[in-house]
C-alpha cells in the first residue's frame, strides 16, 4: 500500500483497491513450516494447486482464502490417497451457499474425474476429449490455469507472471453493455474460448455440452 501510494500524486486519494491472490505464493505463506520436504507433503501441494486453481478459475477469486487453504490442507492430510468428495463440496457450499448442493457436488465429482483424467495425460487435446457434460468443460478450461502453475511450480515459482482470468474477472472487465445481457452458458463459453486463445490451445474443442449446462445468474 505504502509503494502505491508513494507512486502516485498528492492530489489523487486511494480509496479502495483489489488485487489477486497468487496460488502457489498464498499456499506457501498460509502453510509455511507445516510442509515438509517429504512426498506426502509434495502430493498435498500438489491437489491443493489443482483444486484452487479450478475452484478459483470457475468460481472466481474469493475461493482462494487463508481458511480454505488451512482447511483444504487439513482435508487432505486426514484422507490421505483417498479423496473426501463430502468434505471437499461442503468447503464449496460454506463459501458460496448461492451456487447450491447440486453445482458443489457436479464440481466436485468432474474435478475428481479430471484429476485422474490429467494423471494419464494432461495434455489440452486429452483433457478436453468427450467431456459429456458442461460442468466437465469448465473443469478442462480451469486445468489450462492448473498446468500454467504446475509449470511455474517447478521452474520459476517466485518469478510474476500474468495469471489466466478468472470466469467472474472475465465477465466484469468486459466494458460492453451487451454482453451483460447474454445467456450465462453463452459467456461460460465465451470464457473457455478466451482461455483456450490465451493457452494456444486448438479451438476445435467441442462446447455443446457446456451450453446445455443448467446454471444461474451469478456475476449480474
Amino acid at each position: 500500500m505504502d509503494d502505491l501510494r508513494s507512486s502516485l500524486s498528492s492530489s489523487v486519494h486511494v480509496r479502495s483497491f483489489s488485487c489477486r491472490a497468487d496460488v502457489i505464493t498464498m499456499t506457501s505463506e498460509v502453510l509455511g513450516s507445516q510442509v515438509s520436504d517429504s512426498a506426502a507433503d509434495a502430493g498435498y501441494l500438489s491437489f491443493m494447486r489443482q483444486w484452487h486453481c479450478c475452484t478459483r478459475m470457475v468460481f472466481g477469486e474469493d475461493m482462494l482464502s487463508v481458511r480454505n487453504v488451512s482447511h483444504l490442507y487439513q482435508i487432505k492430510r486426514d484422507s490421505g490417497e483417498h479423496i473426501d468428495a463430502h468434505r471437499l463440496q461442503q468447503m464449496i457450499d460454506d463459501k458460496m451457499p448461492r451456487l447450491g448442493q447440486r453445482t458443489c457436488a457436479l464440481f466436485t465429482q468432474a474435478f475428481i474425474e479430471m484429476r485422474a483424467r490429467a494423471a494419464v495425460d494432461s495434455s489440452p487435446e486429452s483433457l478436453f476429449k468427450d467431456c459429456r457434460t458442461g460442468m466437465h468443460v469448465l473443469l478442462a478450461a480451469a486445468w489450462l490455469d492448473v498446468l500454467q502453475e504446475e509449470e511455474r511450480a517447478v521452474v520459476a515459482p517466485d518469478v510474476e507472471h500474468k495469471s489466466l482470468c478468472s470466469y467472474t474477472e472475465f465477465v466484469t472487465r468486459l466494458t460492453s453493455a451487451e454482453f451483460h445481457h447474454f445467456h450465462p452458458t453463452v459467456r461460460l463459453a465465451c470464457w473457455v474460448r478466451y482461455l483456450l486463445r490465451a493457452t494456444r490451445v486448438d479451438e476445435s474443442v467441442n462446447l455443446d455440452p457446456l451450453l446445455k449446462l443448467p446454471c444461474m445468474d451469478q456475476v449480474r
